[in-house]
């Protein structure tokens, strides 16, 4: 006896990875796929989003466009939408960005390293700094975005953290 079924497409890491220049989902699309959570965005910004920085909303009224800095170097945390997990998202295209999960970090460039456990707040340009470093700093107080799983280095890629955006996470 033949059985006639539909099976939903369930998403993958590779569709997570895509990144192209014309749209291939929903821009505020979300997706869940080995306990991460993704928002699909487009790169509004002036400099390409590479893996392990931060995506910031662009501005209040660009819905899901997003930038790797933001003009306020970062002083407040209500514009983070996710981290580029799993590909750079160039400027001008469309990719995903883990909005809460276990991902790869990068630190800020003054940032040199940081002890697995450090709480993590935005740094300058996508990258993280240690929260300690980030309250004493002139831009303000931050709040935590997550913590380190492991030691980190300047080396994208080479340390994991916890991460969950205040917005979408």
């Amino acid at each position: 006896m033949a059985v006639d079924s539909v099976s939903p497409m369930l998403p993958s890491v590779a569709a997570v990875s895509a990144v192209t220049a014309t749209r291939k989902a929903q821009v505020g699309e979300r997706v869940r796929i080995a306990g991460n959570d993704y928002l699909y965005v487009y790169n509004a910004g002036d400099a390409q989003i590479s893996k392990g920085e931060m995506g910031f909303i662009l501005s209040l009224s660009s819905g899901y466009s997003v930038t790797v800095s933001n003009a306020a170097s970062q002083t407040g945390i209500d514009t983070v939408v996710g981290v580029a997990h799993n590909a750079t998202i160039p400027t001008g295209e469309y990719g995903w960005l883990c909005t809460k999960g276990v991902v790869l970090v990068a630190l800020d460039g003054d940032e040199v390293s940081m002890d697995a456990g450090t709480v993590l707040a935005p740094g300058v340009d996508g990258g993280f700094v240690a929260l300690g470093a980030a309250t004493t700093q002139t831009t303000g107080l931050r709040v935590g975005l997550g913590h380190a799983l492991n030691s980190l280095v300047t080396t994208v890629g080479t340390g994991k953290a916890r991460f969950c955006s205040p917005i979408f996470g």
